[in-house]
């Protein structure tokens, strides 16, 4: 195709409105909705403001605090910012917050998976919510480190109020019997367990209890957080 005067002059305007349009953008960022507060700033590559950024504590706590489980590794510390990003994952419709959680929750590169497990929730529970915030997170570590998701091996099939308030020895009695394995998936598979908050551990330590009793080989935990609890 031939190339006119015109053409060129066509050319080198868009050239120049895309050169224009990036030194705006590097010289004067946009301002974005901060992961944690929620408050429109100038973000980091892992989308937090910097006041967020200075307060954000990476879980090193330990890993075999679990008596059934193999391995446990969480993302972060569970701290005031972090407990409102937590709080509008679950229940103020943002599926979108899984993928920052996930850029922490790291599994261990000793543990071999089979499959990687999301801890369900009642079907009344995500009825309201609209999904399992367990599932969106555990699918973002699938797709990111190349594993496979199972969701038809765990199931929730009893119902239980909130535990936020509850101590160790409560939550691990509400606990008991609210889970339900397909032995056929679980046996003899290696596991990795995802969750978004471990506060006692009660949930995880039920799933990998009723896992290896339907014969899984080895379970592991990864959450987006982990409280101070134990």
């Amino acid at each position: 195709m031939t190339t006119t005067p015109k053409n060129m002059k066509n050319n080198i305007r868009t050239i120049l409105k895309k050169a224009v349009a990036c030194a705006i953008d590097f010289f004067y960022p946009k301002a974005v909705v901060c992961a944690c507060c929620d408050k429109e700033a100038m973000i980091n590559k892992i989308g937090l403001c910097e006041s967020c950024a200075k307060v954000l504590e990476p879980y090193t706590g330990q890993r075999d605090l679990f008596e059934c489980l193999d391995g446990f590794s969480s993302g972060l510390k569970y701290k005031l910012s972090i407990h409102r990003a937590i709080y509008r994952f679950k229940y103020y419709n943002r599926p979108d917050l899984a993928e920052f959680f996930v850029q922490f929750m790291i599994p261990e590169k000793s543990w071999e998976i089979d499959y990687v497990v999301p801890v369900p929730i009642h079907f009344l529970r995500k009825l309201t919510r609209g999904y399992n915030q367990s599932f969106l997170l555990a699918r973002s570590i699938a797709l990111k480190y190349g594993y496979a998701v199972n969701t038809k091996m765990l199931k929730r099939t009893k119902y239980t109020v909130s535990q936020t308030r509850n101590g160790m020895q409560q939550r691990e009695r509400n606990i008991i019997g609210a889970f339900s394995v397909n032995k056929n998936l679980a046996r003899n598979r290696c596991l990795l367990l995802i969750d978004d908050v471990c506060t006692t551990g009660s949930t995880l330590n039920e799933c990998a209890r009723v896992l290896k009793e339907a014969g899984a080989l080895k379970v592991f935990a990864i959450t987006a957080c982990k409280t101070d609890g134990i």
